[in-house]
């Protein structure tokens, strides 16, 4: 099986989502429309360094950028592209200090969010799946 390459399917993303792979190891979970998934067997901020070397970004100047332009030293929302904005949110709890909580979502792909609990929030895609944040 051939691997998978985000920078061929960056269109059709809907959200990046850090997972434990079947060994435990730090993985990423790639949501795409029409409910396509795959995994990259890479942290999540592996992949985002990816995704701005293809398109020719310094992912760290990005977050200080836009990190100072929105008025927050982490979480900034990271536009890659006027059709890829990803936006972070808090996905899960790490076991450990460098495995990763946030994932991110698509602007363009987020039909709304919904409280549902007091600290939990529903992230619903433009094709009714949905994500929760905590």
């Amino acid at each position: 099986m051939s691997e998978f390459r985000l920078e061929t399917h960056w269109k059709e993303l809907k959200c990046l989502l850090p997972i434990y792979d079947a060994n435990g190891g730090n993985s990423t979970e790639v949501c795409l429309n029409g409910g396509k998934k795959s995994v990259i067997h890479n942290k999540t901020n592996i992949v985002l360094k990816n995704l701005a070397k293809f398109f020719a970004l310094d992912l760290s100047q990005l977050k200080r950028k836009y990190g100072k332009l929105v008025g927050r030293k982490t979480s900034a929302p990271l536009p890659f592209h006027p059709e890829l904005i990803l936006i972070p949110f808090k996905y899960r709890e790490p076991f450990s200090k460098d495995e990763g909580s946030r994932g991110y979502v698509v602007r363009k792909q987020v039909s709304c969010c919904t409280f549902i609990e007091k600290s939990q929030i529903q992230i619903k895609f433009l094709d009714n799946s949905y994500v929760h944040s905590l």
